[in-house]
C-alpha cells in the first residue's frame, strides 16, 4: 500500500467516485430504477458544475422499493468484479442504506472509496401519516445512533418496539429495522396512490440538529436529467432551488468561509494488500463496533464502553497480526474524533 499525496488525494477519489456513479448511472438505466443526486452532490451540480471542490463522495437517493433491488443488481456485479464492494449488504450489520465502493482505494487507510445509497420513503401528506413516520423514525433513530431527537413524538402503538434491559439489543435493532423497511416500502405503495405526496430519506432528519420538514413530491417528480456534474447527464429533482434550499438554506448558493470547507478524508492510500472479503470483514466490524459503543449507552458512560470496545477490538486485531489495521483504525478515531 502507498499514500497518496494529499494535493492529489482528493481528486483521485473524486475520479474514482464519478466512475462508480456513472457505473450506476447505467444499470440503473439498463433496469428502469428511479434515483437521483442528493445532498452536497446536487449542491455541485448546481454551484460548481461537479464536485464540491472539497467533496470526496457521492450521495443519491433511491425510493425504498429501488434501493431494494438495486442491491441486489449490485451484488452481481460484486461477484465479478474484484474491485466492486457493498458495505453492508449480506454481511450481519443492520444498516439503513449502503455504500457502493472500490477496494483499489481506501479512505484514511480503512474504507473503499464509495458512492452512498439513500433509501427515501413515501409518505401520505396528512397528519396522521406524518405521526406515525415521526414516530417510527424516532425509534429507528434510537438504534442506529443511540438516541431520540423528540422522544415526545413516539405512539403509544409503538412502544412495544423500544429495547428492554432484558432484550438482546442487536437482534431487537435487526427485527425493528426489518419491520421499518417494511412499513417504508407500504407508506410508499399508499402514497404514490395521490398525485401529490411528501418525501423523506428513511432516516429523516436524525443527522442534522434541527427539525427538518419532508419534501414535497412536486420538486422533486417528475425527475430531469441535467448535463451539469462533470460533464455528464444525472437524473436531478426538477425543482433544485426548493430541494437544496429544505437542505442547506437559502444562501446555498454562496460559497462557505474558508475554515467551513472540509474534506472529510484525511488522506488515501491505494490498495494492494487486502482482498475483498477481508476488507468487507474490517469494515463491517468497525460499524458494528460504534453501534455496540454508543446505542443505548448513557451519554455519560459513552466514552468509557468507547474505549473499552475500542481496546478489545484492537486486541483482537493484534492476535490476528493485522497490526496495520489496529495503526489505521485509531489513527482514523484520532483524525475524526470531532466527528465521532
Amino acid at each position: 500500500m502507498s499514500q497518496i499525496s494529499k494535493d492529489k488525494a482528493i481528486k483521485v477519489a473524486q475520479e474514482k467516485c464519478l466512475e462508480l456513479l456513472l457505473e450506476f448511472d447505467k444499470l440503473c438505466k439498463e433496469n428502469k430504477i428511479t434515483y437521483w443526486l442528493d445532498g452536497g452532490t446536487l449542491l455541485g451540480a448546481k454551484r460548481h458544475g461537479g464536485f464540491i471542490p472539497w467533496d470526496d463522495d457521492v450521495d443519491l437517493c433511491l425510493p425504498v422499493q429501488d434501493y431494494i433491488k438495486v442491491l441486489d443488481l449490485l451484488s452481481e456485479t460484486c461477484k465479478t468484479n474484484s474491485k466492486r464492494l457493498l458495505y453492508f449488504y449480506g454481511s450481519d450489520f443492520s444498516s439503513w442504506l449502503d455504500y457502493y465502493g472500490d477496494t483499489s482505494l481506501l479512505t484514511d487507510g480503512l474504507f473503499p472509496v464509495r458512492i452512498d445509497l439513500l433509501p427515501v420513503k413515501y409518505i401520505p401528506d396528512n397528519e396522521e401519516s406524518l405521526q406515525i413516520d415521526k414516530s417510527l423514525t424516532e425509534i429507528a433513530t434510537l438504534y442506529m445512533r443511540g438516541f431520540m431527537k423528540n422522544p415526545d413524538l413516539i405512539l403509544s402503538d409503538h412502544k412495544l418496539w423500544l429495547p428492554e434491559k432484558q432484550d438482546n439489543l442487536i437482534e431487537k435493532k435487526k427485527q425493528f429495522l426489518d419491520f421499518y423497511f417494511n412499513y417504508s416500502i407500504e407508506t410508499s405503495k399508499s402514497a404514490r396512490q395521490n398525485e401529490l405526496f411528501l418525501v423523506n430519506y428513511i432516516f429523516n432528519d436524525a443527522y442534522v440538529k434541527r427539525s427538518r420538514p419532508y419534501y414535497h413530491s412536486s420538486w422533486i417528480f417528475p425527475l430531469v436529467e441535467r448535463n451539469n456534474f462533470e460533464n455528464h447527464t444525472i437524473p436531478q429533482p426538477n425543482n433544485i432551488n426548493a430541494y437544496l434550499t429544505l437542505l442547506y438554506g437559502e444562501k446555498h448558493h454562496e460559497l462557505p468561509p474558508n475554515n467551513q470547507r472540509v474534506t472529510h478524508l484525511k488522506y488515501l492510500v491505494t490498495n494492494t494488500n487486502w482482498n475483498k472479503t477481508n476488507l468487507q470483514k474490517l469494515v463491517e466490524n468497525i460499524y458494528s463496533l460504534r453501534f455496540n459503543s454508543y446505542s443505548l449507552v448513557k451519554k455519560r458512560s459513552r466514552k468509557f464502553v468507547k474505549l473499552k470496545n475500542y481496546f478489545i477490538f484492537t486486541m483482537r486485531m493484534f492476535l490476528f497480526g493485522q497490526f496495520i489495521p489496529a495503526f489505521r483504525f485509531w489513527r482514523f478515531n484520532w483524525l475524526h474524533r470531532r466527528e465521532l
